[in-house]
């Protein structure tokens, strides 16, 4: 009897026990009752809820004890005093009969915390890891909730579909979300192939936040983004592109409009970029070891005399619309053509071409690389930029065009620095490119009166007749050779001799106007019955190997007519059309004058 009442007492007591403590964990809005609601219809996703109470494979147990900073699931998500699950973010998935019964990642309802029901299912997820867990409440127990869990969890397998395979920005950047078209959220690793695009998740998967800074150069440039699946590390590829600056092409009055920035330039005084003569991008740096075309002064590629226009040529690979890079004969028509000054653009200091319409264009002071150099030199000193043009002689060289300041304040727009080498190809300067076809006097201009001795000839109405091309050319604007002088230089027959001092001089009575002729510079000499020849400006040569000066700019030509001394007689036609008399030294030896040679016949 004794024992009978014992076993009575201790069970009133348990029943008073749990009459106190249930209220305690329900005793508000916010607490967890100790039997989920009859209507729990907080489904956030396409789970399966089946009736199977199988658990899936790792599925652990756990007693998750309330208000506990040490017991958590997936490294965050714990109990807190109100009864609610919190840390990382928490999807709930409502009533289930079991963990296998959670099926999918929902893509709504993700919250910092959420309401705890005993029966219901969780989805959490841990954004520092970026690893997803499903969670069901088992029951009450002690101090806390008896749980299973697994992790990780992967949610439904099925291939990621982008809501777009595409994004555009403009060359200014910006910000736009591309969403994930999946029904629940497949987990992925997202990354990106530039440092200019920027990707990041948008938590805890339904899409990718992507930031596209600003252009730097200028260029239109591509990115593709990758997100891999983190179940069997399928993956899907997304392309951007951020489009370039759009430069203004600026009419100088010339015979081809002038791109108002550097290649590459997102303001008329940026810096742009730099490239070695013939490749159409930039680099980190420049000399034999990177370049493409070469590996040595005596190891190069020939990519052609003119590459204006052409798959070497950086300003149309980047531009394209008729953009190209200047040959020397638009250059000279730029130096010669346009008035010079200095000029200061948003603090940057360089020089200002004025052309004959009054329009100008700005070259800011911003040097080139020379060889293995890791920086460019002489910034903010002077300008060096490419022509379309190979060095004449040197093939491990291009023309380059320069422009500087002498102390005096004398702005030198010149060719290859002046000493009329071209440079080294695989240094990097900057391009100021041209837009429109190249210009070419008309042929119509140049047509022969007739030939002796298989050499055609014009009759522009004077003593002679003049030959419509130079010695040793195969056309009017093929240079010929260079030659010391000598009285007598033919070999075209008897009827074919240099022009003496006098027959020269006739020239002067002739109209003469610098012009373009199948991308040579030189003159074309109208006589008084309005016949032209084509007088290329072949430049000179100070030596019997150098390659020639002035090349598109002056027409050097030897008459036959000694002077005294050591001196014979030339004709001379700068840029400007003055036209001078000079007396160079004659001589058979290498440190001879050598100029070109145009015969006359009777």
């Amino acid at each position: 009897m004794k024992n009978k009442l014992s076993t009575l007492c201790c069970m009133l007591a348990l029943t008073a026990f749990v009459t106190v403590a249930l209220p305690s964990c329900g005793g508000d809005d916010t607490s967890a009752p100790v039997t989920p609601p009859n209507n729990n219809n907080n489904n956030n996703n396409n789970n399966n809820n089946n009736n199977t109470n199988t658990d899936p494979t790792g599925t652990q147990d756990m007693a998750l004890k309330v208000g506990s900073t040490q017991s958590v699931v997936n490294g965050v998500t714990r109990i807190d005093a109100q009864y609610n699950l919190t840390g990382g973010l928490i999807a709930s998935v409502g009533k289930v009969s079991g963990l296998g019964s959670i099926t999918s990642i929902p893509k709504t309802g993700w919250q910092t915390s959420a309401p705890l029901n005993i029966g219901a299912g969780y989805v959490v997820y841990n954004e520092t890891t970026e690893v997803f867990c499903r969670l069901y409440v088992v029951a009450q127990d002690g101090e806390g909730f008896h749980v299973k869990y697994q992790v990780p969890f992967r949610g439904t397998e099925e291939e990621l579909a982008l809501s777009s395979s595409e994004v555009s920005f403009p060359a200014e950047g910006g910000t736009r979300e591309v969403t994930i078209a999946n029904s629940s959220i497949t987990p992925f690793t997202v990354s990106s192939s530039e440092e200019w695009c920027e990707v990041e998740k948008i938590q805890p998967g339904t899409g990718v936040k992507i930031t596209c800074k600003p252009t730097d150069i200028g260029f239109a440039s591509n990115a593709t983004i990758t997100l891999t699946q983190t179940s069997d590390s399928k993956t899907k590829t997304l392309t951007v592109k951020r489009g370039a600056i759009d430069p203004n092409a600026v009419d100088l009055g010339l015979s081809v409009q002038w791109c108002d920035r550097y290649l590459g330039a997102i303001s008329i005084e940026g810096i742009g970029g730099y490239f070695a003569w013939g490749e159409t991008e930039t680099k980190e740096k420049y000399g034999w070891s990177t370049y493409a075309y070469g590996s040595s002064e005596s190891n190069v590629t020939d990519i052609g005399l003119n590459i204006s226009g052409t798959q070497y040529d950086a300003a149309t690979n980047k531009l394209g619309d008729g953009w190209r890079i200047p040959t020397r004969a638009e250059l000279v028509e730029l130096k010669n053509k346009c008035t010079w000054a200095t000029a200061t653009v948003n603090g940057v200091d360089g020089y200002q071409a004025t052309g004959t319409n009054g329009k100008s264009i700005f070259f800011a002071k911003r040097g080139g690389y020379w060889t293995d150099y890791s920086r460019p030199a002489y910034v903010e000193t002077a300008f060096y930029g490419w022509t379309a043009n190979r060095d004449y002689t040197n093939p491990e060289k291009a023309e380059w065009f320069h422009i500087f300041e002498d102390r005096n304040g004398n702005i030198y727009p010149t060719f290859s620095g002046g000493n009329y080498v071209g440079m080294n190809r695989c240094k990097g300067t900057q391009i100021r490119a041209v837009k429109g076809q190249s210009y070419s006097d008309a042929d119509s201009h140049y047509t022969k009166s007739g030939t002796v001795s298989g050499h055609d000839y014009v009759d522009l109405g004077l003593s002679v007749k003049w030959a419509t091309c130079n010695l040793q050319a195969d056309n009017p604007w093929d240079y010929g050779d260079h030659y010391a002088w000598t009285s007598s230089n033919s070999s075209w027959g008897s009827s074919w001799r240099m022009p003496t001092k006098e027959e020269m001089e006739e020239l002067l009575t002739c109209k003469i106007e610098w012009t373009i002729y199948h991308n040579t510079g030189g003159y074309r000499i109208t006589g008084p019955n309005g016949r032209s020849i084509f007088l290329a400006a072949a430049g000179m040569a100070f030596h019997a190997d150098d390659k020639p000066s002035d090349m598109d700019e002056e027409a050097e030509y030897w008459s036959s007519t000694y002077g005294s001394g050591s001196y014979a007689y030339g004709f001379f036609v700068s840029c400007n059309v003055n036209i001078t008399w000079g007396a160079p030294r004659v001589s058979s030896s290498n440190s001879s004058y050598r100029y070109s040679i145009r015969l006359v016949t009777e």
